[in-house]
């Protein structure tokens, strides 16, 4: 990636205003995928949920994740990718 690239990247994150497709393991091992809503500050998403909400159970348990935000219409573009969630109950509100 150039940094011409990461520019874009990093300008699409911020305007788009779709949800993200949040990929995680459930507790029997199986992948899931949900929509949730995320804002991109200081070079991380950062995803909403609730606090009782399950994802945050599995994701205590296993915190491998993958992700995508990309549109559903043309012209077809978006930012995919896979890590490590970390949860930031005080980055909520409450």
């Amino acid at each position: 990636m150039t940094p011409r690239d990461a520019g874009n990247l990093e300008q699409f994150l911020r305007e788009a205003t779709i949800p993200a497709r949040f990929a995680f393991v459930a507790g029997s091992g199986a992948p899931l995928v949900c929509s949730l809503w995320y804002v991109y500050e200081d070079g991380a998403l950062w995803f909403a949920t609730q606090r009782n909400a399950r994802i945050v159970a599995m994701l205590e348990r296993e915190p491998r994740c993958g992700f995508e935000v990309a549109g559903d219409a043309a012209p077809y573009r978006g930012v995919r990718g896979q890590g490590r969630a970390t949860l930031s109950p005080e980055r909520g509100s409450a």
